[in-house]
Order: structure tokens, then sequence, then C-alpha cells
């Protein structure tokens, strides 16, 4: 997706909270400037939508 968003000229920073041992628990976390958050959202629901 973060990919995704870049293609699209919106800023992206990936924040990786997973668990550096396993990397099979924690979180990703997608961060767009808030000018950027509509656009954002709209291609992030298509993209799960197909």
């Amino acid at each position: 997706m973060k990919l995704r968003l870049e293609e699209e000229g919106i800023p992206v920073v990936l924040f990786d909270q997973r668990d550096s041992s396993y990397n099979a628990f924690g979180y990703l976390y997608l961060s767009v400037p808030a000018e950027f958050e509509e656009r954002a959202l709209e291609l992030i629901n298509k993209d799960t939508d197909e």
C-alpha cells in the first residue's frame, strides 16, 4: 500500500511496530500528511474492495 500511495504522489511514512525477533506480532502503520488523507483513504478503500 505504501508504494501504491507513493505512485499517486502521496508522501508516506511507515512505522514498524512489529516484534523484531518474529515479525509476526505487532503492527505496521502508514502515515500521510493531513492534506492527503482523503485521497489516501479513497485509494486504500478502492484497493481493498477489489
